[in-house]
């Protein structure tokens, strides 16, 4: 029989993956922006209902932070829609979900933490896999670069940063002389999808990504949109739960898997095809997932 901590990682590894995959299916009908816009409406409405479970609270110190991260997380899904809607997403997808690399580099020079053989190892199976996936070695001499690699790096970098930006505000650390107290994990969510929300919402209007009466009359993508916001939703309180009751040393793993899902529903639906390479840079970052959440 299965352990709840294997159980919750695999919930979270096929939502995340299945959720990213739908909508890159609605980014390639509608656009990278009117997708930001309608995806953060949705987002918003699964994020109020907090509100009936706890009064969110949040030192000033750490909101300043999360309003920072909301800026991070608006410009990592931005790069990340625009990867997926430019590139196969068989190959950016694990690209950007190697953002842990940052988030420990991060942690190791600010926060002091300490980096095992194992964690170093894993950093630079990631640095090589995504070599290996973002480049056709046989056209090497022509420094060809897949499509979409660009935007996937970015949004690693990014999301690496806003990953760290949490970590710092549900743990009491004190940055540059400056304290950010320890916050209950349901008040992160809640201000943290807030911020993200407004932001990415000012910034797909300001880039004219209001969607049309036309848009609107689209049930499959609003369908989409609204089903991939309550599979996040719902996976991110999953996680969360197991993490209270299950070990997160398998959890963690085992979610991060998630571009598995990603791959394999792009290869069926989408007939992406890879060279040899770029099939080995994919298998080298996955197994540098493992590695880097133990």
């Amino acid at each position: 029989m299965l352990s709840i901590s294997i159980i919750v990682g695999l919930i979270a590894m096929f939502s995340w993956g299945i959720a990213d995959f739908l909508q890159s299916v609605a980014i390639r009908k509608m656009g990278t922006y009117k997708v930001m816009f309608l995806s953060n409406i949705f987002g918003l409405l699964m994020t109020f209902p907090v509100l009936f479970f706890i009064m969110p609270q949040i030192a000033l110190s750490n909101m300043l932070l999360l309003l920072l991260g909301g800026i991070m997380q608006t410009a990592a899904i931005y790069f990340f829609y625009t990867s997926m809607k430019k590139g196969d997403i068989s190959l950016v997808a694990p690209i950007s979900a190697s953002y842990p690399i940052v988030t420990i580099l991060l942690l190791r020079i600010f926060v002091g933490q300490t980096i095992s053989i194992i964690t170093l190892i894993a950093i630079l199976m990631l640095i090589f896999g995504i070599v290996l996936t973002s480049t056709d070695l046989k056209k090497i001499r022509q420094m060809h670069t897949v499509a979409g690699v660009k935007e996937s790096l970015i949004t690693l970098m990014l999301w690496g940063i806003y990953f760290f930006v949490l970590k710092i505000v549900s743990d009491n650390i004190t940055l540059f002389g400056i304290n950010f107290p320890e916050t209950h994990y349901l008040s992160i969510f809640f201000f943290s999808n807030i911020a993200m929300g407004i932001f990415m919402m000012l910034f797909s209007v300001s880039n004219k990504g209001i969607p049309t009466k036309k848009d609107l009359k689209d049930k499959t993508v609003l369908l989409i949109l609204f089903s991939t916001s309550v599979i996040f939703t719902l996976a991110w309180i999953i996680l969360t739960y197991g993490f209270t009751i299950g070990d997160a040393s398998i959890i963690t793993p085992i979610s991060s898997l998630y571009p598995v899902i990603i791959v394999m529903l792009a290869m069926i639906f989408y007939k992406e095809k890879l060279v040899l390479n770029q099939k080995l840079g994919i298998l080298t970052i996955l197994a540098g997932l493992v590695l880097i959440s133990l």
